[in-house]
């Protein structure tokens, strides 16, 4: 007795709830006091010639939570070029107002970001809007980059361990073959139940998993090469030898993947300059001193680029008056007190800029000086920055916005993929308001 409600006006009710949704998160923005972060990418049509790009914004909200939202995902028509590109997330940026806040973007490695990235940069900095020079805008997706340096490793490799996924797929090719291999494992005792994944081309953590599987049930292997003539791609002991090694490289590949969202560390205070100067003590060795120095002075000039364009002084200047005492006004006698607090507020702002400098610049010396918060499991970076922002105001600040910046483009589970953004048949048959719609409410 139920009576649907036709799709049309499913359509415009998802549009009504967009627009409103919309208008919050513009206003929500214009009043951000944070800087943001841009991603960006480019999803194909399964069946169709066509794309999207989806533009997504990462910001650290008043209240110190890290929070990402869809700004836009729109159609876009070929080519993908860099000043195609360049000229449309422009309008998108101007669209959503947000060119005055814009700290960073994070692109993958294609020549085209490249393009897109540097024009971006450019017409930003020509309106003094990026700190130091722009030097911070351009982020390369780490992941897009060491999925990159691993297929380059396996394409050597391949031929060494290529009986173990033979080995694999020849489970998975009969019930036969599969029915032996339970014997074989019976055999040999084993009680490892965990299944033997197929490893997949475009997603090279499988390159990882399915030899680390295999290298559990390698006697079961050597069995089934006894017990069953029809198995022809039994390793030799070098080959497993060598699938050893070979996971353990890419275990660290692995482990990469899932530390690269906590990466600020100068401004992790669990770290700071000290991990810094471990890590490029054992990179670098004697040279390490010159590649310590040019982190520390990118720390520090960034510091006084925020000290700089942050009205703390004024505030100071506002809080004296603003908090006069009693005492203080009967000090006034004999004079007009209004005339009186403004001669004092320019004598103080005269003669008290070379300590309000001095504060500045211990803020800095204090933070770094101090000995680095105990590491645990529970500890919340921006909670930390949230409690200590009153001794350290111009650098939680600087936390606010560089630690909004993600390291990647893609979620985790996607991090080893080297795949396309595919969007399939059943979301490519929505009309394209509704799609970003749909994109932008999730």
């Amino acid at each position: 007795m139920f009576k649907l409600v036709s799709r049309n006006i499913v359509r415009a009710d998802v549009l009504d709830v967009y627009e409103i949704e919309n208008a919050k998160l513009y206003q929500f923005l214009d009043e951000l006091f944070s800087k943001i972060t841009l991603t960006t990418d480019i999803w194909t049509l399964d069946h169709q010639n066509s794309a999207h790009t989806c533009l997504t914004v990462h910001y650290v909200t008043n209240d110190w939570e890290l929070k990402k939202k869809i700004l836009a995902y729109r159609r876009i028509d070929y080519p993908h070029d860099g000043d195609h590109m360049f000229n449309f997330i422009k309008d998108l940026i101007l669209e959503w107002n947000i060119d005055k806040k814009l700290f960073s973007m994070v692109v993958d490695n294609a020549m085209s970001n490249d393009v897109m990235v540097r024009l971006l940069k450019r017409w930003l900095h020509d309106q003094g809007l990026l700190h130091l020079g722009g030097q911070l805008f351009h982020v390369r997706c780490s992941t897009h980059i060491l999925n990159l340096v691993v297929q380059d490793g396996l394409k050597v490799i391949e031929s060494l361990i290529s009986k173990i996924p033979e080995s694999v797929r020849y489970l998975g090719r009969s019930p036969y073959g599969k029915q032996k291999f339970d014997v074989a494992v019976n055999h040999v005792k084993l009680h490892y139940k965990k299944k033997v994944l197929m490893d997949v081309p475009t997603r090279w953590n499988s390159t990882y998993l399915m030899p680390e599987a295999a290298l559990d049930l390698k006697t079961a292997f050597h069995c089934l090469g006894k017990i069953d003539k029809q198995y022809k791609h039994n390793p030799f002991e070098d080959e497993w030898n060598v699938a050893n090694v070979i996971c353990g490289c890419l275990k660290i590949f692995l482990d990469a993947t899932s530390h690269f969202s906590a990466i600020g560390v100068v401004l992790d205070p669990r770290f700071k300059m000290d991990l810094v100067e471990y890590y490029f003590g054992l990179i670098y060795g004697a040279n390490a001193n010159k590649h310590i120095q040019r982190v520390r002075n990118g720390f520090v000039d960034l510091f006084y680029e925020y000290r700089s364009d942050s009205s703390d002084s004024m505030s100071c200047i506002a809080l004296v008056s603003k908090n006069s005492s009693l005492s203080g006004n009967q000090l006034l006698v004999g004079s007009s007190k209004q005339e009186s607090l403004a001669a004092f507020h320019t004598w103080y702002a005269q003669e008290r800029a070379s300590n309000i400098h001095a504060y500045q610049k211990s803020e800095v010396e204090q933070y770094l000086e101090e000995l680095v918060f105990p590491s645990n499991e529970s500890f919340n970076i921006l909670h930390w920055w949230k409690v200590n922002k009153a001794k350290f105001p111009t650098l939680a600040r600087m936390g606010c916005d560089v630690l909004s910046v993600p390291a990647t483009t893609v979620a985790l589970e996607a991090a080893f993929s080297v795949g396309g953004r595919v969007i399939d048949e059943t979301r490519a048959s929505l009309l394209p308001d509704i799609v970003e719609g749909l994109d932008h409410l999730q």
